[in-house]
């Protein structure tokens, strides 16, 4: 290895320990200052590869630590913008690749190393290297992807949605029947109420309806089968991580309730959700009550 290899190693080495102090702004500011003095366009080593593979690698370390990569990140970003677009390419690459093989293929640590990755992309936004725009359309392709709507599938929700349609009508209008017949031998003076058989087959076969937006959470996608929930809790680690700037951007406020609706649908698209991706979406909706309620708080002062 390289001398600038070790040296941008041990930059960033210096910089995980400053999690454990409370100079932190004083560590990300000597390590700004030390990669900018980086020789950024030597041709048999550049330096902008050998940034973003240690930022990566800080944030990978700890929980920590992504704040501090993201902070190094957007102070370089004003010189050097490349070590940034280096660090969101391999991000978006690792949340494509890793959501996109099926879970008995992943090696054990892609789980781990994707949340990172998410929380990185949250922080990310949170110093501005990220739009908004940026962010809600990759969650929304981190949901979506491998889950299209083909015919196919929705030829077989009509037939289930039939199905349901028609069994649920054939109950209510026996229920019917039977309150009436009971009505009539019991003699009482109230009227048993009767319900509408087409509303409530309505009903019933509406939870069958595919969507009509080109995905559908219940398609069949051999990454994203319905016992993982690996989609899921990387969306609420972002989304829980960006929430801060999220709440105080008023631009945000449509793109972000539709990107919660998408994580609902997914969420309780899949059958006996276990507790980890559970408090993970309960996680992320309390960070964003917890915040608007504190900046509505500071409105009325």
């Amino acid at each position: 290895r390289s001398e600038t290899y070790r040296f941008v190693g041990y930059v960033f080495a210096r910089l995980a320990d400053a999690s454990l102090d409370q100079k932190t702004g004083e560590r990300v500011e000597a390590t700004i200052r030390a990669l900018r003095a980086l020789d950024w366009d030597a041709l048999d080593e550049p330096a902008a590869p050998l940034v973003a593979k240690h930022a990566l690698k800080l944030a990978r370390s700890k929980a920590d630590a992504v704040p501090l990569a993201a902070d190094c990140l957007a102070g370089l970003h004003q010189f050097r913008p490349e070590a940034t677009a280096r660090v969101l390419d391999s991000v978006h690459d690792a949340l494509d690749i890793g959501t996109s093989t099926p879970p008995d293929r992943r090696p054990l640590r892609t789980a781990q190393r994707l949340v990172a990755y998410a929380a990185l992309l949250g922080e990310c936004y949170n110093f501005s290297l990220v739009s908004a725009a940026q962010l809600f359309a990759t969650l929304r392709r981190l949901l979506s992807r491998g889950h299209a709507c083909t015919d196919a599938f929705a030829a077989a929700m009509a037939a289930r949605g039939a199905r349901a349609y028609l069994e649920t009508f054939a109950s209510v209008e026996r229920a019917n029947a039977e309150g009436l017949m009971q009505e009539g031998d019991e003699d009482e003076e109230e009227e048993v109420s009767q319900e509408d058989p087409s509303q409530k087959a309505l009903d019933a076969s509406a939870l069958y309806r595919a969507a009509r937006d080109g995905w559908d959470p219940r398609a069949p996608c051999a990454g994203d089968p319905p016992r993982c929930f690996l989609r899921v809790t990387l969306c609420c680690v972002a989304l829980r991580t960006a929430a801060p700037c999220l709440v105080a951007s008023r631009k945000a406020d449509a793109p972000l309730d539709a990107v919660l609706d998408d994580l609902q649908r997914s969420f309780f698209a899949k059958p006996g959700a276990p507790l980890g991706p559970r408090y993970a979406v309960l996680d992320a909706l309390e960070a964003f009550e917890r915040h608007h309620a504190s900046l509505t708080a500071s409105w009325a002062r």
